[in-house]
């Protein structure tokens, strides 16, 4: 059993605590996206919003919602026009204890995020997501969210832009044209069909591995 609640600042050290245990754990860190304390602050203080899940009294995860309003870190700057930028939302850090990580919590958390962003009136959604990270990628696009970008130099890390209009027509299976035998860690050729106006839509697991949906546009 577990519970999900909004934070609020007195949970600042708690999760702080839980990010470093989690990073020290990682064997690979290019996954996770450390967050400041300035960071979390600034959501919880009405800057996005923070949740908090909590199994048998202990802190097991939390996710992370930033708006960046009119601050200089906002993924839709060269992407949208600048009268939408007030009107955007990152799905941002998402973080499980071991033992509670492929469980849903992931989808859960980001369609719970979803629902409450387009309450306030948001709706444009950004996320970054590493190309070794399967488990996120498959909650973005369970949710929604298609990756239209790739930045090979996102604070010192690779990562696939996703992003979704909230309200907009999503993309059923059956609108699929095709599928690219292209695996996410393929960041090089990945990268030239999102600049030749490819999106990937989802995730297909073949012999080979996980490979992405792309659809031209």
């Amino acid at each position: 059993m577990f519970s999900v609640r909004r934070a609020v600042e007195a949970d600042l050290e708690e999760i702080i605590l839980l990010q470093n245990r989690i990073w020290a754990d990682l064997s690979d860190k290019s996954t996770l996206q450390i967050s400041t304390p300035c960071f979390i602050n600034y959501c919880l203080r009405g800057g996005g919003i923070v949740y908090v899940v909590h199994s048998a009294g202990r802190l097991v995860g939390y996710r992370f919602v930033y708006f960046p309003r009119d601050r200089a870190f906002n993924l839709a700057r060269g992407r949208l026009a600048n009268n939408e930028l007030a009107y955007v939302a990152h799905l941002d850090t998402t973080c499980f204890v071991p033992e509670w990580r492929g469980k849903g919590l992931g989808k859960f958390l980001a369609h719970t995020a979803l629902s409450e962003v387009q309450k306030l009136g948001l709706h444009h959604v950004f996320a970054t997501v590493a190309p070794n990270n399967i488990a996120s990628m498959r909650a973005m696009f369970a949710s929604g969210l298609e990756i239209i970008d790739f930045d090979p130099d996102f604070k010192g890390k690779e990562r696939y832009i996703f992003y979704r209009r909230l309200g907009g027509d999503a993309l059923e299976p059956g609108d699929v044209k095709g599928a690219m035998n292209l695996h996410p860690s393929n960041t090089r050729d990945m990268h030239a069909c999102l600049k030749s106006g490819f999106k990937a839509i989802g995730l297909r697991k073949c012999e080979a591995g996980w490979t992405f949906e792309l659809i031209g546009s």
